[in-house]
């Protein structure tokens, strides 16, 4: 690999290393949050737990898009997409899919369990960067979008 994607890879992947622990300090409130909550059997979540969900999902996306997809300056994608990466792509789209599905149904009490394979994958993702692939645009877009199937 040439010494501009050495140097694009350092920078991306050297500040999103603090931004993935903060995102995995914010999931592991929420889940612990949520214990607390399954005891007191308050059954729904609170205004400020459902938006710093809904802020924690957002943040996890980003920061996939950010440090997955790397156009490269000589054309097409390096993709860095390494098993930590895929798993935390898999953990996103959950995250994604429990906010969405916990609108219309009290699933309020599954919140400690959806939590904690973001923590665990998060953590992965920031202490182990992958080896990115340089690929076509399409070819990328079609890895992505199998895995997050």
């Amino acid at each position: 690999m040439s010494d501009l994607s050495n140097d694009l890879l350092a920078s991306v992947y050297g500040q999103a290393r603090l931004y993935a622990i903060f995102l995995a300090g914010l999931y592991l409130v929420l889940a612990v949050s949520a214990v607390g909550g399954v005891r007191a059997q308050r059954g729904a979540a609170l205004a400020w737990e459902r938006g710093a969900l809904y802020a924690a999902a957002c943040l996890h996306s980003v920061l996939l898009a950010a440090t997955v997809w790397l156009p490269h300056p000589a054309g097409g994608v390096l993709l860095g997409l390494g098993f930590a990466q895929a798993l935390s792509l898999a953990a996103c789209v959950g995250v994604l899919l429990f906010c969405w599905e916990e609108r219309w149904v009290n699933i309020y009490a599954l919140r400690p369990v959806a939590l904690v394979l973001p923590v665990v994958a998060v953590l992965l993702a920031a202490l182990n960067p992958p080896l990115p692939a340089l690929l076509s645009a399409g070819s990328a877009l079609h890895v992505l979008f199998a895995l997050a199937a």
